[in-house]
């Protein structure tokens, strides 16, 4: 019965059965959603969106004269649609479900979304619509942030324009919409991952914020007696904030986003402070940590010299030969050469790129550089006297783009665990946003990151494709996960990678199901 109704499916896709919506429309005039303008708005709240509350009308009849016109059913409707200032009115399910029948009997199409201001007090308007129990016979709130991640539920997730660049202005300056890094993007697509460890060698790593619980692993320090003394230096938590670019705990209603929820941070302390750091103890802190099981190191410090034949060169091909990747900071002196380490080959080395995709003013440039990734006012975690204990605050540099390009190549192994490291900098590099001069730059070197192209590219290297929902098995369960992903017109469902998402990908899917793995 199950494998009956997908083909019945791809019958009526293949026959161009059109599906559409009628006797209903948008409350606002322009016909568009009222979306949030400020980064200060929250979308999300205690795991809830502010921007809409999903209501069950009390018949399909009442469902159409309020979605019609607002005036349509009494005054005290229009009232509290003038009151919280509701922007529009639309089918929950859309577009409706084929089979109407299954549809009306379990109420689906009396089901409706009303959408308000972001950060309304939805349990307040929820509430008031409960007492009008002649129009909804049920109203719930919307739970933002579920397996999918298409919408955290992290209440600073907001201003974190390296995530979603939405135009929000930050400290003064406007973004380009889709300046980004498309993380949400990815992470609609990445689930489930493999986790991924990323070593930050730095200052340390504050163990007392509350966006790494779940996803610290043991460190280690070598600038002290004490090797399980990884805290940060309260005075400059340089590691706390980069750490936090890269896996911040995910969709957990604390604080802003890391990059993705598969990352797991290793705090290895090589400096005492920012400005004080040998090259040694970096050395001996990248060779501690691929011994240690990190998969990335990220470096976000930068040296004006160093030898061939030196503890660091050794030690960065000693990481090279473990299949281990090391991300190192170009440097924040315009007009310097890049230094060291991510001068070097073996070192994926990353610039700075800024809220509208231009390079990032303070960057240093050069032939060296491999990849860009936002840098500046990034918003991430603290724990020091100057921005807060166990707080947030905005950081600029090339030190803040390092964790990120870190997280993302996180993202993409952790598609495929079997992947070389050469494979996931080759993806990396490869599926970056190339932005100046077409092709290599030396001011923005391949392009910029982006996550949901990286993880795109990954799947397509998983040895068997069919098995859309990857636990392993090939069931029907794969073909109803794949047609809804296609319906939606998900990527991962461009099966013949030709930029189309059409009946033909269908085909090649279920053709490769039907011959197995």
């Amino acid at each position: 019965m199950m494998m009956s109704c997908a083909l019945a499916a791809l019958l009526h896709i293949t026959a161009g059965v059109a599906v559409g919506c009628t006797g209903f429309s948008h409350a606002s005039s322009s016909g568009q959603v009222v979306t949030p303008t400020s980064a200060t708005v929250p979308i999300a709240r205690n795991g809830f969106m502010t921007d809409r509350v999903i209501v069950r009308c009390t018949s399909v009849d009442v469902l159409k004269r309020l979605a019609a016109k607002h005036s349509s059913t009494s005054s005290s409707w229009t009232s509290v649609l003038n009151k919280w200032n509701a922007s529009g009115i639309v089918p929950t399910f859309d577009p409706p479900p084929r089979n109407a029948a299954l549809a009306a009997e379990l109420g689906m199409d009396r089901f409706a979304t009303i959408f308000v201001p972001a950060g309304t007090d939805v349990n307040a308007f929820a509430a008031e619509l409960s007492a009008m129990s002649d129009l909804f016979d049920h109203v719930e709130l919307d739970p933002s942030g579920d397996a999918t991640g298409t919408v955290v539920n992290d209440p600073l997730f907001a201003q974190q324009w390296h995530l979603r660049n939405t135009g929000q202005v930050i400290d003064g300056t406007a973004g380009s919409l889709g300046a980004d890094i498309e993380a949400v993007g990815a992470w609609e697509i990445v689930t489930p991952l493999s986790p991924v460890t990323i070593a930050i060698i730095d200052t340390g790593v504050s163990q007392s914020h509350p966006d790494f619980a779940g996803v610290m692993v043991p460190g280690r320090n070598f600038t002290s007696v004490d090797p399980n003394a990884t805290d940060d230096n309260a005075n400059v938590s340089h590691g706390t904030y980069c750490a936090g670019i890269a896996g911040s705990r995910w969709n957990n209603a604390t604080g802003g986003s890391g990059v993705g929820p598969n990352i797991r941070i290793m705090p290895v302390k090589t400096l005492a402070t920012i400005q004080f750091g040998a090259q040694s103890t970096c050395a001996n802190g990248l060779t501690w940590a691929v011994d240690n099981g990190a998969q990335i190191c990220s470096m976000s410090i930068s040296w004006g010299s160093s030898t061939e034949n030196g503890p660091m060169a050794t030690a960065v091909a000693y990481l090279s030969n473990s299949n281990v990747l090391l991300f190192g900071s170009v440097g924040n002196t315009p007009g310097n050469a890049i230094g060291f380490p991510a001068r070097w080959e073996k070192v994926i080395a990353v610039g700075g790129s800024s809220q509208t995709d231009a390079g990032w003013a303070g960057a240093t440039t050069g032939v060296e550089l491999d990849i860009v990734a936002p840098a500046d006012n990034i918003l991430t975690t603290c724990d020091d006297n100057l921005g807060g204990l166990n707080g947030y605050s905005y950081q600029s540099g090339t030190s803040m783009s390092t964790p990120m390009a870190a997280g993302v190549a996180a993202l993409i192994w952790g598609i495929n665990p079997a992947m070389s490291a050469q494979q996931v900098r080759n993806i990396l590099l490869g599926t970056s946003d190339d932005l100046g001069a077409p092709g290599v730059d030396p001011v923005f070197g391949y392009g910029r990151v982006n996550a949901m192209r990286g993880v795109l590219a990954a799947i397509a290297t998983l040895p068997c494709s069919p098995d859309f929902d990857r636990d392993g098995v090939l069931s029907v369960e794969d073909i109803f996960d794949f047609l809804n992903h296609w319906f939606a017109q998900f990527p991962t469902t461009d099966i013949d990678r030709n930029g189309l998402i059409d009946p033909t990908d269908i085909f090649t899917f279920l053709s490769a199901w039907f011959n197995g793995c």
